[in-house]
């Protein structure tokens, strides 16, 4: 370097042949495990050495070699594992665990050239970084839901430890989404609200999957669970709170310009997902397994369907939101249509009574704010 300091792609060549004797060496000690990991740490690596030098074709190159890791990873890795293990201190959790490290740190390199990169640079920087959050968490949700699979039959099948797994991949991939939450509000960048949708609709899948009827497997609602007070319910509330926090980001985006193109879709999503969870866990809370004929069930559902209704209009005078209004006042005549032509075609006289009540209360609560705010919009017409 001394003798020939502007001969780049010497200086460069002799620290690539460095580097690749450096991750030979990593298969030797490792075995056939170390390929993939040699893989995945020479690509940041190769990346910091081109930027160094200011090298570019090199960065593409490390890109590359840091997707045929994943592949790697998933052609002769998966599942991680085939008996019991030591939860998250075992091998083949930690060295599957490089690979998204690696994938974050050749996104952190990019970021700390962006001054020198070109659009190229930036687009595989954007895909690393969210394909290393989307596999870091695969691979942590594999690693925490295996254990279930490897328990004793007796818990195994049990309905207890098949909600228990069911939570705690929801709970993952709620995280997960939080974290994408996190960075759009941190960033402003509609990208990380985008990638959070992958996470957000596993996640929406687990919760709902968890309230699977016994037709299709041999487990069910266990009558051990307390109704709304349980793992399950609290984890699937966890996930709409999420999903309500990326509906806001990305309307507060594109309020201020940002195209996000799924802000619309996502408030009909937070509250068809609400309608879900909860009349699943009503529905489940008073089957056949606690003790309740099918009436009794429908009508709790149709109850239910009115509180959540109400609760969407406090919520759409609140915040002034329209769409909300809508949804509460679609949801009130789903409900009265409901109570008369299917709830009350076996209930006694005194359900159809209380049943009556309700609805009829939280109606008239309902009329009574829209005269509120109709007179609220008039006087500040006036005095504008």
């Amino acid at each position: 370097r001394e003798r020939l300091p502007q001969d780049t792609p010497t200086h460069f060549g002799a620290f690539a042949l460095a580097v690749t004797l450096l991750t030979l060496a990593i298969p030797l000690h490792l075995r056939a495990q170390g390929v993939t990991l040699a893989w995945a740490v020479e690509a940041p690596v190769l990346t910091y050495l081109a930027y160094r030098f200011r090298y570019a074709p090199v960065r593409g190159m490390a890109f590359v070699v840091l997707l045929l890791s994943v592949v790697r990873l998933f052609s002769a890795h998966w599942p991680l594992h085939a008996a019991e293990y030591d939860l998250l201190l075992n091998r083949r959790f930690l060295s599957a665990a490089i690979v998204p490290m690696a994938m974050a740190l050749f996104a952190l390199i990019h970021h700390r050239f962006r001054d020198e990169s070109s659009g190229t640079d930036l687009r595989m920087k954007s895909i690393a970084a969210i394909l290393a959050g989307w596999l870091g968490l695969l691979i942590l949700n594999n690693e925490l839901c295996a254990q279930f699979d490897y328990a004793p039959q007796a818990d195994h099948m049990s309905g207890a430890a098949f909600l228990s797994d069911m939570a705690m991949q929801t709970a993952v991939w709620t995280v997960g989404s939080l974290g994408y939450l996190l960075a759009g509000w941190c960033w402003r960048t509609p990208g990380a609200w985008r990638a959070g949708m992958l996470p957000l609709c596993v996640a929406a899948g687990t919760a709902l999957f968890a309230w699977i009827d016994r037709s299709m497997l041999p487990i069910t609602h266990t009558t051990d669970w307390t109704a709304f007070c349980n793992v399950r319910f609290g984890v699937a509330a966890l996930l709409g709170a999420v999903m309500v926090g990326h509906a806001i980001g990305m309307a507060r985006a594109e309020r201020h310009g940002v195209r996000t193109g799924i802000a619309g879709f996502l408030h009909v999503a937070c509250i068809l997902y609400g309608l879900a969870i909860l009349t699943l866990e009503t529905g489940g809370s008073f089957n056949a397994a606690h003790g309740y004929d099918g009436s009794t069930s429908r009508l709790a559902v149709t109850l239910a369907w009115a509180g959540y209704a109400a609760a969407l209009l406090a919520a759409g005078f609140i915040w002034n939101g329209r769409s909300l209004r809508m949804a509460a006042l679609i949801l009130f005549g789903i409900s009265s249509i409901k109570l008369l032509l299917i709830d009350m075609a076996n209930a006694n006289e005194l359900v159809r009574i209380v049943a009556f009540l309700i609805v009829g209360i939280l109606m008239l609560g309902a009329s009574y704010l829209y005269h509120r705010l109709e007179k609220h919009l008039g006087a500040a017409r006036t005095e504008s």
